[in-house]
């Protein structure tokens, strides 16, 4: 998998790495949703889900939706959890 993932130039395929692109994507909306003070998107996301409150807690919620739960995920799965949230303060 790992030299189909190199560039071309390297002598890989130049493809991206779907797991490692998702990872990514996913700690953005992290680091958006602790880095934006304000804007309706957040509003809507913390009345749904609870925010950081929501996001620290372990186990997948019933209520929550699959990209919360993804987002749950990576939380603990990264070990990002309580000092993530602290470096915003």
């Amino acid at each position: 998998m790992s030299q189909v993932c190199k560039p071309r130039r390297y002598g890989g395929l130049g493809k991206i790495d779907v797991k490692l692109f998702n990872l990514v994507l996913l700690g953005k909306w992290i680091w958006r949703l602790g880095s934006t003070e304000r804007g309706l998107w957040k509003e809507i996301l913390v009345s749904k889900s609870g925010g950081w409150r929501s996001l620290g807690e372990e186990g997948k919620g019933r209520r929550c939706s699959l990209w919360w739960k993804d987002l749950k995920e990576v939380w603990f799965s990264e070990g990002w959890g309580r000092n993530f949230a602290d470096d915003f303060r």
